[in-house]
């Protein structure tokens, strides 16, 4: 598990470097937190209207206990922890953030690729700068 954090950090880290993401709403300064605390929001929210519903679920696991343990998580990314903190939880989930890519726009830093670590790549659908066609899974 803490090997998979890990490797999800430095995915976000490279994300935020090399890449533009732009939106209905403009440019997206940090998607992976944005992504992340969208996520974790609407998890936050099943999990209220599931103890609701008298749904407990596993023992251990009240809302409070699942608070603790996406803060526990977060903690391994201090852009993420400081987005979550700073972030109007309010807020409701962005409509763009979807499993889909329609209606973002993404462009790579020319030296995005140099020096990348192939294992990065299975992780990542990447779209090849100037050859939209190749798409690699």
């Amino acid at each position: 598990m803490c090997y998979a954090r890990g490797v999800a950090v430095v995915i976000f880290d490279w994300i935020r470097e090399h890449s533009t993401i732009i939106g209905s709403r403009g440019i997206h300064e940090d998607l992976p937190s944005l992504y992340v605390c969208s996520t974790i929001k609407a998890l936050l929210l099943y999990k209220k209207n599931a103890m609701e519903q008298q749904l407990t679920g596993a023992p251990h696991c009240s809302s409070a206990d699942l608070l603790r343990q996406i803060e526990n998580v977060i903690q391994c990314d201090k852009r993420l922890f400081t987005f979550w903190k700073n972030w109007d939880k309010k807020v409701s989930l962005i409509p763009e953030l979807r499993f889909s890519t329609v209606g973002l726009s993404v462009t790579w830093s020319a030296d995005a690729f140099k020096g990348l670590q192939c294992e990065m790549l299975l992780f990542l659908p990447v779209v090849l700068p100037n050859h939209p066609q190749v798409l690699i899974r």
